[in-house]
C-alpha cells in the first residue's frame, strides 16, 4: 500500500490522527544500534511510515605531512537504502527512503531506483538537496538539475523508460518536500508554489512541509496552495525542541522562523539558569499544542522531524490529543 493509500485510509477510518516519522542514518563506522532502539520504543505507537534521509558527499581538506592538503569527497552518512531495507523486513515497517538531486548522477540514481524496486520499496521522497554539498561528477554523467527533473527520470521508469533503453516498468509512489515559508533560494512563496504544482502535474502524489513552529503559517501556506491549483496531501512536518540551541540553528538552518512567545519562554529559562531537559520540556509542550490545533483544523497525520532520542515524542505521544 503506497504513502498516498494509507493516508487515505486513515483520512476515512480512524478516529485519531497518526503519524511518521524521520530518521537520519548514523555517521560512517557507527552501526545501527542506536537507530534500531529508536525504532523499537517507538514501534508500539504504530508509526504509519519511517522516512530516512538521504546525504550527497562532503569535500573535506585532509592535510598531509608535507603540510598540503588532499582534496577528499566523502558521504559522512551512508546508508539510506540498507537502512530501510532493515526497517522493511525486520519490523515490517513501510519505508521512505530519500532520493536526492545533487550529490548523484542519473545513472547513479536509475540504480538505486533499481535496487529500490528489487527490494519491494516503492515509496520514496524526492528532494533536490542542499546545492553546498553539491560536487562535481564525471563529465560522461548527468544529472537531476532540480526536483522535478528526478520526478521525470522515476515517473520515466514507471512507464518502462529507462536512461538508455526500455525495461520492466515500475510501480514507485513519489512524495517531495514543501516550504510553508518558502524555499531559502526562492524569490517568493508564489514563485515555489507553482514548482510544487508542477511536481504535482509530473506524478507527485503528496508533500511534505519543512518544519515550522506557527501553525497560522501552514495554514495560509495551504490555502494560497490549494488557491493555486495544488490538491494533493499536504502533510503538517514538526519538529520537537530539546535545546536552546535550536531557537537559533533551526532558523539558520533550514530557513524558517520562531514565534515571540516559544523565544520569550526559552529566553526566561535561560535567565533563570534552567537545566537543558527544561528546554525539552519547553519543546514538548510547544510541538504538543500544535499537534492539538492541526488535528482540530483537520490534520489527521502529522510528520516528525527526530533526530538522536524518541524521549521527546513518546512524551508527546502519551499525551491526549
Amino acid at each position: 500500500m503506497s504513502i498516498v493509500q494509507l493516508l487515505k485510509k486513515n483520512r476515512d477510518n480512524c478516529k485519531h490522527f497518526t503519524f511518521s516519522i524521520e530518521l537520519i542514518p548514523p555517521r560512517r563506522g557507527m552501526n545501527l544500534d542506536h537507530l534500531l532502539k529508536i525504532i523499537e520504543e517507538l514501534v508500539p505507537y504504530n508509526p504509519l511510515w519511517v522516512d530516512v534521509t538521504s546525504h550527497s558527499a562532503d569535500v573535506d581538506y585532509l592535510e598531509n605531512n608535507d603540510g598540503s592538503y588532499k582534496r577528499r569527497v566523502w558521504k559522512k552518512s551512508p546508508g539510506t537504502l540498507g537502512i530501510c531495507a532493515a526497517l522493511k523486513f525486520k519490523y515490517s515497517l513501510p519505508v521512505v527512503p530519500h532520493l536526492l538531486c545533487t550529490g548523484f548522477s542519473r545513472e547513479e540514481t536509475e540504480d538505486s531506483l533499481i535496487d529500490l524496486n528489487f527490494l519491494g520499496i516503492t515509496d520514496m521522497l524526492i528532494l533536490r538537496g542542499d546545492k553546498k554539498h553539491d560536487t562535481p561528477l564525471p563529465k560522461d554523467l548527468t544529472v537531476n538539475a532540480h526536483s522535478s527533473d528526478l520526478v521525470n527520470q522515476v515517473m520515466a521508469m514507471n512507464e518502462g523508460k529507462y536512461l538508455h533503453s526500455s525495461g520492466a516498468n515500475t510501480k514507485f509512489s513519489i512524495g517531495v518536500a514543501c516550504y510553508p515559508e518558502k524555499h531559502l533560494e526562492s524569490p517568493n512563496l508564489d514563485y515555489d508554489l507553482k514548482y510544487l504544482k508542477l511536481k504535482q502535474e509530473l506524478g507527485a502524489e503528496y508533500a511534505v512541509t519543512q518544519m515550522f513552529f506557527d501553525n497560522n503559517i501552514f495554514y495560509n501556506f495551504v490555502e494560497r496552495a490549494r488557491t493555486a491549483g495544488i490538491i494533493i496531501p499536504i502533510i503538517p512536518g514538526i519538529k520537537i525542541i530539546n535545546s536552546y540551541k535550536q531557537i537559533t540553528s533551526l532558523p539558520k538552518a533550514f530557513n524558517l522562523s520562531m514565534p515571540t512567545s516559544l523565544t520569550t519562554e526559552i529566553d526566561k529559562a535561560i535567565d533563570a539558569g534552567a537545566e537543558e531537559n527544561v528546554f525539552q520540556k519547553i519543546g514538548i509542550e510547544w510541538a504538543y499544542n500544535q499537534c492539538r490545533d492541526l488535528y482540530k483544523n483537520g490534520c489527521k497525520h502529522i510528520h516528525f522531524y527526530v533526530t538522536q532520542s524518541a524521549n521527546p515524542l513518546l512524551t508527546l505521544l502519551k499525551k491526549q490529543l
